[in-house]
């Protein structure tokens, strides 16, 4: 990895100013999004393994089900994104699926997030994806997707802010906020550990998820 005059680690081969994008820095993610609510469907069939508790049973289905519904929703939007790279495609028709699939990743991660740090009836270790940085940079980014139209109707948008989402080659900006993907992926899998962790308790061990 190298840096760019911002200081922002970026693959060699990555343009991060470049619009419309020429490269996708969108790293692969290295497990599978469906295989925590998989597990956690076989722990509750076989081993009776969701917490006792109804309050601590609704966290776990939810929390497992947020995670995947994030990471899928990043994995559509890098899938699209290759294609959109590949076939040369207008981006007028391709970007616009690909801002698509990073909102919705986005509202997910926020709401998987909000669940990590308020646990009902389990103990989870503390994760950096779970910090208060993480957390505000994640929220203010879901604000911004969400108030776009505020922002500019209320003259509250600057010139060289995004007025929609904006995947470039190496992260996603809006309205003067912007995530890189190397850190998406990162807190995608933070969550997706911690969600296999709750998938596979079992009231019987009263086990204490590890980091």
């Amino acid at each position: 990895m190298s840096e760019n005059q911002q200081g922002r680690q970026v693959a060699p081969d990555i343009e991060p100013d470049q619009w419309p994008p020429l490269s996708c820095g969108m790293p692969l993610l290295t497990f599978d999004p469906s295989e925590n609510w998989a597990t956690l469907v076989l722990n509750v069939g076989f081993t009776k393994g969701l917490p006792t508790d109804y309050k601590a049973a609704s966290f776990s289905k939810s929390f497992v089900r947020l995670t995947e519904v994030a990471a899928t929703q990043y994995n559509e939007a890098r899938e699209i994104f290759h294609q959109f790279l590949e076939s040369g495609s207008s981006k007028a028709f391709a970007l616009p699926l690909v801002v698509n699939h990073l909102e919705q990743c986005i509202l997910a991660l926020r709401r998987a997030i909000r669940f990590a740090k308020h646990p009902k009836g389990l103990q989870l270790p503390e994760h950096p994806v779970t910090s208060i940085d993480v957390d505000t940079r994640i929220r203010q980014f879901r604000n911004a997707i969400e108030h776009t139209d505020e922002r500019i109707t209320s003259g509250k948008i600057s010139k060289g802010d995004a007025n929609m989402l904006q995947p470039k080659s190496d992260r996603m900006e809006l309205c003067g906020e912007a995530i890189l993907y190397v850190e998406l992926a990162d807190w995608l899998q933070q969550l997706h550990r911690l969600a296999g962790q709750v998938a596979a308790y079992n009231p019987s061990r009263a086990a204490r998820p590890q980091p």
